[in-house]
């Protein structure tokens, strides 16, 4: 606990700053236990619970915290990590917190609510170098019924959200390391999000493949572009998908999807620009699509390195612009 920077000491100050450390620790822990004991007893006797996450921050940065809890009162405490605690309570609602870390490094912040099935959504924003950002996160899953999770322009790494069947939505996209522009983020655990209907992790490197969405049978949006996905990808087996965004993969040559799928309902697109689909690969798509029944879809296989199609690739796609759907393809060349 570097909580001052005392620069040059010796002997008797180092014993003083010693005793000094230790009543700081004692007395921190005495009040963690005390806020603990209050969440409880406030809470009809049910105990607190928290999470935690790191922040990797530079001199005199802003770190930014919302959540959103039911309509109800609520209690919560944020320790920053850096000897400074927050405690605080309110009838429900969106609430934002600010912190401003005063020296460089990595704090572990824990956030505590008396309540924490009231919570609904959590969102980190790290929308650019203004605020500094999160590098992991543990403990999600003591939000029992969280519906919204936002994280993106943050530095994580793998996040895990297994087991969490309330979640609706997910927003972990655009996620880089400390200090570059090489993305961050290489795997989220998404076992048991039953719920989830829209997934964006898109700029992440998923080189080694992509989260494993096997479960996710009420997914309709998923955004992965330019996740250096490569080779040939199936999403036939997600029933609901509606819109999905591949663009920005140089190394992806095929996608497996089925006509059973909704793909392009509601307006919705299928982006495969700057891919590189191989002239099979793009007649699947167009035959596929051209049997699924959608009216006024979009469909994006552009891009110099995606393959034009074939006559019968060119065939499907005039089925879909015969209901309406707008066909983006390369042109002979």
């Amino acid at each position: 606990m570097a909580f001052i920077n005392w620069g040059s000491e010796g002997p008797e100050q180092l014993a003083a700053r010693k005793r000094i450390e230790e009543q700081m620790m004692f007395e921190q822990a005495a009040f963690n236990a005390a806020t603990a004991a209050a969440a409880a007893a406030g809470s009809g006797g049910r105990r607190a619970s928290s999470f935690q996450f790191v922040v990797d921050t530079i001199d005199y940065l802003e770190f930014r915290l919302e959540f959103t809890s039911t309509g109800e009162p609520i209690e919560f405490t944020i320790n920053w990590g850096d000897g400074n605690i927050h405690q605080d309570s309110g009838i429900g609602g969106l609430y934002e917190e600010f912190h401003t870390y005063e020296e460089a490094g990595q704090y572990t912040v824990t956030v505590t609510f008396n309540k924490p099935q009231n919570v609904l959504a959590l969102d980190f924003a790290g929308s650019d170098d203004s605020y500094a950002n999160i590098v992991s996160i543990t403990g999600l899953q003591s939000l029992t019924n969280l519906e919204g999770f936002r994280a993106d322009y943050n530095s994580l790494v793998s996040v895990d959200l297994s087991g969490m069947n309330t979640l609706t939505w997910v927003d972990i996209s655009d996620c880089d390391k400390i200090g570059s522009r090489d993305p961050s983020l290489t795997s989220v655990n998404l076992t048991g999000c039953t719920s989830l209907v829209e997934l964006r992790l898109d700029d992440s490197d998923f080189s080694a493949g992509i989260p494993n969405l096997i479960d996710l049978s009420n997914l309709q949006n998923i955004d992965l572009d330019g996740s250096q996905i490569s080779g040939i990808l199936d999403v036939s087996y997600i029933p609901n998908l509606e819109r999905c965004d591949l663009s920005g993969n140089p190394e992806l040559t095929a996608l497996t999807i089925s006509r059973e799928q909704p793909i392009g309902a509601n307006n919705s697109t299928l982006n495969l620009n700057g891919c590189s689909l191989t002239q099979a690969a793009v007649d699947f798509v167009l035959v596929e699509l051209s049997l699924n029944s959608i009216v006024d879809g979009f469909v994006d296989i552009d891009g110099p390195g995606n393959n034009i199609p074939s006559a019968t690739g060119l065939a499907a796609k005039a089925v879909l612009e015969g209901r309406g759907w707008s066909v983006y393809v390369n042109s002979a060349r």
